[in-house]
């Protein structure tokens, strides 16, 4: 067993957990939304997805890609379904026939019934800015217009509030393989031609970089943003970065299929995403401190994925990893905005998948869940030792944190603690103090399976669930076991 002390600095608060740092991502991919959270045979929302999604609240929901955003055109998605088209889309090797079924309508509704906010993604690949422009005014003028009655006639008088509009998705790839340079210069066409509507801000998001290529994610930030900055500024809220946790057969092994050393490199992947984002942030503070930053896809990619149209088994390792990631963000609360988890179902590591029509909830979904309590919350700053994980990978030896930690103070003075245990084999002696604060009481519940290859199935109710775990408080502090590639929430009273 290895002993790990965290101590809770409690008078070093770091902001607030904003809770869009939990949000998700539904692309018109595979089957995330026909298949997924759309129920072709019912033509409706799928039942569980749509009762979890409001149970867990959603918080934030970045649509329609992805890759389809910028092979997309809004029209083909409104108006009576017996009149929309059907359309090939091919980005992604297949060939998949959309027939629009969820379109602009049906998303706002799945965000209001989950309580999220909508980011939509325009095309700026094969889109032009009048094509947007109509779209906004479409879905949130307030006013009579032509395109506001339209909106009417299809069943919405009132109209949608969108918290952010992003101008093109991945625009260094399928987004339209622009440079730094080129995209910038398509950035300020598109944001000259949206409106400015009374009482209604317009917060755009600048497509940001492959976070996965250090070689390239710097020069391009930098690169848009010197372009942006030349000439007559225009607005941006924020800067959007992605970074995947690419799996490969021999380095980090399959889905559903890797041993210990293998899990552990899948968790050093993980880890990289905070240098991405940190460099990230300091680049945009160059330009300008006020410009957010948002990580519109993360999450792991094994490569069995290629193998099924992205769909994989989600394990317990999958779970670890996702609440590393919370943690992370919840840490640097004073540099993230927000932050959309790929994708909500049945694509990557979902929350959700189905399997002949039967949807069920997935270990990460467990995470997603059991993180809630942080949103909205105060983070605060801690302190960890411990010794670190060191495991062979190929011709060397990496090492990585034992585990990833974040902790959040209610408005009352209660404490909430969560923890991931990166280890794949040992135990850990979690050691919970204070700086100049002791506990009175503590409860705590852990996430967990013996096997870290563990998944769900569907029909079956979750193996990892919320499961109550002893927490011991002596002399002002507590001690708890976490199980190696455990993850645990702490709620701590003084």
């Amino acid at each position: 067993m290895k002993r790990v002390r965290l101590t809770l600095l409690h008078n070093q608060p770091i902001g607030t957990i904003a809770p869009e740092l939990h949000g998700h991502f539904v692309e018109m991919l595979s089957g995330c939304v026909n298949g997924g959270i759309w129920n072709t045979k019912k033509d409706d929302y799928d039942e569980l997805i749509l009762r979890k999604s409001a149970d867990l609240g959603l918080e934030l929901i970045r649509w329609p890609g992805g890759c389809f955003a910028d092979a997309y055109n809004w029209r083909d998605g409104v108006g009576p379904v017996k009149d929309r088209p059907t359309t090939i889309t091919n980005r992604w090797g297949p060939d998949e026939v959309e027939n629009h079924r969820f379109g602009s309508h049906e998303f706002m509704e799945f965000c209001r019934r989950t309580g999220a906010k909508a980011w939509i993604n325009g095309n700026v690949a094969t889109g032009s800015p009048r094509e947007m422009v109509e779209w906004i005014e479409y879905l949130s003028y307030r006013g009579d217009t032509t395109l506001s009655r339209q909106r009417a006639a299809h069943g919405h008088p009132e109209a949608y509030d969108v918290a952010y509009w992003g101008v093109g998705n991945e625009c260094w790839d399928c987004g339209g393989k622009f440079t730094p340079t080129t995209y910038g210069e398509a950035y300020r066409r598109f944001e000259s031609a949206i409106p400015r509507y009374k009482d209604m801000p317009m917060r755009l998001i600048v497509g940001g970089p492959d976070g996965n290529k250090p070689e390239e994610r710097e020069v391009w930030t930098e690169g848009v943003l010197k372009t942006l900055f030349e000439w007559r500024r225009p607005r941006i809220y924020a800067v959007d970065a992605h970074f995947y946790i690419w799996g490969d057969p021999n380095g980090t092994g399959k889905s559903n299929a890797f041993n210990a050393d293998q899990f552990s490199a899948l968790m050093w992947r993980t880890l990289e995403i905070e240098d991405m984002f940190l460099k990230q942030r300091e680049i945009i503070d160059r330009f300008d401190r006020g410009i957010k930053l948002m990580i519109g896809e993360y999450g792991p990619w094994h490569s069995d994925a290629w193998e099924k149209f992205f769909w994989q088994h989600v394990t317990l390792r999958d779970a670890v990893c996702v609440a590393a990631h919370l943690d992370l963000f919840h840490n640097h609360c004073d540099i993230l905005a927000a932050a959309t988890y790929t994708q909500l179902c049945n694509v990557l590591g979902a929350p959700f998948q189905t399997v002949d029509g039967v949807s069920y909830s997935t270990p990460v979904y467990e995470v997603f869940s059991l993180y809630k309590a942080h949103r909205g919350q105060e983070a605060i700053r801690h302190e960890v030792e411990t010794e670190e994980i060191r495991f062979p990978f190929r011709d060397q030896t990496l090492s990585h944190q034992r585990v990833t930690a974040s902790v959040s103070r209610a408005k009352d003075g209660r404490y909430v603690l969560t923890c991931a245990n990166l280890d794949p084999d040992e135990t850990a002696e979690l050691v919970i103090g204070g700086d100049e604060i002791t506990f009175g009481s503590a409860r705590a519940w852990l996430l967990h399976a013996d096997d870290p290859q563990t998944s769900h199935q569907p029909g079956r109710d979750p193996v990892i669930a919320p499961k109550s775990l002893a927490a011991k408080v002596t002399n002002g502090q507590v001690v708890i076991e976490l199980p190696a590639a455990g993850i645990v929430k702490v709620e701590l009273a003084r």
